[in-house]
């Protein structure tokens, strides 16, 4: 009964884990990494989701606004059986697009006036900061693995 409710509860079940290089250049507009995946029972995968998320922020103090913008997400939708301590590598690419304000085009496009530009984006307090988040769907289970991990764009 009680292993029962930890399975429904995904305790003790599978946990999942990203490789991911240190950073990624943002004109290649892909990140390769590697999804890792254990159990200590045996399970079925329904679907791993995996995708790029960027936290932009603007202003200061009181006046400060966040967003959150998806930049890319795959899903890699096959059944998957794993067995009881057995290690899963699953490599994936991640294409992306960063999108670009007003201010980012112009300080891009702009030899003269970007680094004026760079200086006003720095006043305000802009910056932006990038994770993946992969979930994985669980045959039998309410709460699913999930796995968040840092990455810097340059």
């Amino acid at each position: 009964m009680f292993g029962e409710i930890k399975k429904m509860l995904g305790i003790e079940d599978v946990k999942i884990s990203l490789e991911l290089p240190d950073k990624v250049k943002r004109k290649d507009g892909i990140i390769k990494g590697t999804i890792k995946l254990t159990s200590m029972t045996n399970s079925e995968i329904m679907e791993i989701n995996v995708k790029v998320i960027e936290k932009y922020y603007r202003g200061r103090s009181e006046s400060k606004l966040i967003d959150e913008y998806t930049l890319g997400e795959i899903s890699l939708a096959n059944a998957l059986e794993i067995k009881k301590n057995d290690i899963v590598e699953i490599p994936f690419e991640l294409p992306f697009k960063i999108y670009q304000s007003e201010m980012d085009k112009f300080e891009n496009n702009n030899l003269i006036f970007g680094g004026i530009a760079s200086l006003a984006k720095k006043f305000k307090g802009v910056k932006s900061e990038f994770r993946v988040e992969a979930v994985a769907t669980i045959k039998g289970t309410k709460l699913h693995p999930h796995c968040i991990s840092i990455i810097r764009i340059v």
